[in-house]
């Protein structure tokens, strides 16, 4: 893919460590410039902490702490360019998008792609996992369009005019329009294909390639065992 493209991912503390660790390097290594922003946070030297969402038994997931993922790019310059700038949005999941929701600045950049999105020839996707949806609701974006999330997030997607869609399987990726919305880090390959594919990329498969990965329980648990 060439250079010259870009995407925008918009940050904060507390965002899923996978949704935004995973499309940061899948989009480096195809040579895609990725703005990572956070309301608050300047580069260089300012981060955001990750979380990892992990089931351990309980009612809900646990949150997990994950890595200082580094800002790269000044958010209210981010907020204040034409949408054009960039070939995409991405918004990693987490509670970090719950004071999103109510940061003017941020909802008015999500705003802007989605209005850019209605219009343009070629529409700039918009990727929200598992909880950012609730960005897309808190810019009147959601109207009539067929969304996927994490359960929790079925009655904020209806009451703001989406229509709900079952993330079954787990690795499901709603396109519709603009938006490309899944569960979460399960759909990682989905997701990533589908952007990719809208930025004007050809993604090949079903040539028979395969890879294999080589994992190991750590010592002292197996001892444990």
């Amino acid at each position: 893919m060439a250079s010259c493209k870009k995407v925008l991912m918009l940050c904060g503390d507390y965002m899923e460590d996978y949704e935004a660790a995973v499309p940061f390097y899948a989009l480096a290594a195809f040579g895609v410039a990725v703005d990572c922003v956070a309301p608050g946070k300047k580069p260089p030297g300012d981060a955001c902490l990750t979380a990892v969402h992990e089931f351990l038994g309980h009612d809900l997931y646990t949150e997990l702490p994950g890595h200082r993922f580094a800002v790269t790019a000044d958010f209210a310059a981010a907020a204040a360019a034409d949408a054009s700038r960039y070939d995409a949005l991405v918004v990693p999941g987490g509670r970090f998008v719950e004071r999103l929701s109510v940061d003017p600045l941020a909802v008015s950049l999500v705003a802007a792609f989605a209005r850019e999105g209605e219009t343009a020839t070629r529409r700039r996707p918009v990727v929200v996992t598992c909880h950012s949806q609730l960005l897309l609701a808190a810019a009147g974006a959601m109207r009539g369009v067929r969304c996927t999330a994490f359960f929790s997030m079925r009655r904020v997607v209806e009451l703001a005019g989406g229509t709900w869609v079952e993330p079954d399987p787990l690795g499901l990726c709603v396109a519709d329009g603009n938006v490309l919305s899944a569960i979460g880090w399960p759909a990682h390959g989905e997701i990533i294909r589908e952007l990719l594919r809208a930025m004007g990329a050809r993604v090949a498969g079903g040539r028979g390639q395969a890879v294999l990965f080589l994992c190991a329980v750590p010592l002292s648990l197996s001892r444990r065992r």
